[in-house]
């Protein structure tokens, strides 16, 4: 889980959460969510990454790396060895 605060009031889905709010962010509700992956998104579709639109294209949609000021540290070297993985090989010590 990932606590962030409200920087000020801001409503989400017609929820009204005021300035100072501690909101846990929970990533597998995120990650699982139908309006954002679809109505399979409980399923390992990897190809779905190929062409990604809407809400899913945000890059809040995929929290496993969390974002913002505490993102992981090899959050670009991991995605980038995903992505190309005979390109880039894993830093030394971490393989």
């Amino acid at each position: 889980m990932v606590p962030r605060q409200a920087i000020a009031d801001v409503e989400i889905d017609g929820v009204l959460i005021p300035k100072g709010t501690t909101l846990m962010i929970v990533p597998q509700v995120t990650h699982s969510n139908p309006r954002v992956w679809g109505k399979d998104a409980d399923d390992l579709r990897p190809e779905r990454w190929e062409h990604l639109e809407g809400d899913a294209a945000t890059p809040y949609a995929m929290e496993a790396f969390i974002n913002g000021p505490r993102v992981c540290p090899y959050v670009t070297h991991d995605l980038l060895h995903a992505i190309y993985p005979k390109d880039f090989a894993p830093l030394p010590g971490l393989s």
